[in-house]
């Protein structure tokens, strides 16, 4: 059995020095805090685990392991068809005083962030643990700016980041995951929180990774093009509840329901660009061609939507979806567009654009 050490500070940085940890244990304390570019994020975040209903005795540093990867795994299903796995990784191993009780906490440093996970190594002999409290706190040291999910607003040559929080590399395709309220909860939520809910998903709930989101069209509280753009905001498995028979001959969906019939599940690239509670735009590259889906709150909004994503020199066909002034269904306007070029997107409250862009060459 290794003998515990004294108290201990370890440091661990990302692979371009952007983010860096501290671990410290002293006391029985164990504690850590992050920065980002020189900045203090979290200070003195709480590090441990309570088992079986009995509160934690204190740690010892029993050892400290290095690491590193720089991988790609490549996903079938998503908003992106491969994800770099760059990371510098630090575990200390912790041994509960008074105990056999040992846990191993892994932190990795990205160039986008800092990720931590627990690993129960041994629990006096025993093969089943009951964890009832995870000690982890996050003592944040003012109000920062969110960096979501790795994504960079929509500009030419700023491909999407590996975000910090993720699956681990061996499970990459997760597929379903509950834990929000799709449109069928709508008759408990006020009218004027409807589009809010919408708007601030991947705000909120989308920060934890894919989604299971309940559609149903076409609802008369919300745009034609709000109700389908959703299936190109949100990054999970869209589940249609309701409104198939709009899309059959003689329904009710109009042009607006080519956006879903040539929408893909794997995509190459992605971009985001949002004003909180107002709108948020998600652009999806699969080959060549962009997918832009531009989602409203339950205000009126003006966007202009800049095309600079788009591959120089390269003339595109834009095919758009955009609300009427008054109404719910959708125009269909048409044109060409350049990486110079600038479309309006005028939205109607509870509202949205829809643009698909193909290279015409």
């Amino acid at each position: 059995m290794l003998a515990p050490l004294l108290a201990s500070t370890e440091h661990l940085e990302s692979p371009s020095c952007l983010a860096a940890a501290t671990v410290t244990i002293a006391n029985g304390q164990a504690s850590f805090a992050v920065t980002w570019r020189g900045r203090p994020v979290i200070t003195q975040g709480g590090l441990g685990l309570e088992f079986d209903g009995r509160a934690t005795t204190g740690y010892d540093l029993v050892g400290v392991e290095r690491a590193q990867g720089d991988s790609t795994w490549k996903a079938v299903w998503g908003a992106q068809r491969a994800y770099r796995d760059h990371y510098r990784q630090l575990t200390v191993r912790l041994r509960e005083r008074g105990t056999a009780s040992e846990v191993d906490v892994d932190l990795r440093t990205y160039d986008e962030g800092v990720a931590l996970r627990y690993r129960v190594r041994a629990h006096d002999g025993r093969q089943d643990v009951t964890i009832t409290r995870r000690l982890s706190r996050f003592s944040f040291t003012g109000d920062h700016r969110i960096h979501l999910r790795g994504q960079a607003p929509p500009h030419r040559g700023h491909p999407r980041r590996l975000p910090a929080e993720r699956p681990e590399p061996h499970l990459p395709n997760l597929v379903n995951v509950e834990g929000v309220a799709g449109e069928e909860a709508e008759p408990s939520i006020a009218a004027p929180i409807k589009s809010l809910h919408d708007v601030m998903l991947p705000f909120t709930r989308g920060l934890m990774g894919p989604l299971d989101y309940t559609l149903e069209f076409y609802k008369t509280t919300k745009t034609h093009c709000h109700q389908v753009e959703m299936i190109g905001v949100y990054d999970g498995r869209s589940s249609l509840r309701g409104g198939l028979r709009t899309w059959s001959t003689g329904g009710t969906g109009g042009s607006e329901v080519e956006f879903i019939r040539r929408y893909l599940g794997l995509f190459d690239e992605e971009r985001v660009a949002t004003k909180l509670v107002r709108w948020v735009t998600v652009a999806r590259r699969a080959g060549r061609t962009w997918f832009v889906a531009t989602l409203g709150g339950p205000a009126r909004a003006t966007i202009p939507l800049k095309l600079d994503f788009l591959e120089p020199g390269t003339i595109y066909r834009a095919s758009i979806h955009q609300d009427v002034p008054g109404a719910q269904n959708a125009a269909h306007p048409q044109g060409t567009v350049d990486a110079d070029s600038i479309i309006t997107a005028t939205l109607e409250p509870d509202g949205g654009h829809l643009l698909i862009l193909d290279p015409r060459d």
